[in-house]
């Protein structure tokens, strides 16, 4: 029973010690498009619905993260309910 259980613990060691390693990737940026429907600046939120979805979008912004109006940087307070997001 002592030699079985030995067994198994070798062979969980051998399969962590082969077992692939797993990484994290930060979120990649994207352009969102579409009609912003909402906009919560104390929660860093706003919701976009695009044309081509059925259900509106959520988005999260960060400090680092950045918005652009016409190629220009734009700060997050000049987001506003039914704007087009080109």
């Amino acid at each position: 029973m002592r030699a079985r259980r030995h067994a198994i613990l070798l062979a969980a060691l051998v399969a962590l010690a082969f077992a692939p390693t797993s990484r994290a990737m930060p979120p990649g940026s994207h352009a969102a498009q579409g009609m912003i429907e909402s906009v919560d600046h104390a929660a860093k939120t706003f919701v976009i619905k695009a044309t081509k979805e059925r259900q509106p979008r959520q988005f999260v912004w960060k400090e680092y993260t950045s918005f652009r109006k016409d190629g220009a940087k734009a700060a997050p307070v000049d987001l506003r309910a039914g704007v087009e997001a080109p």
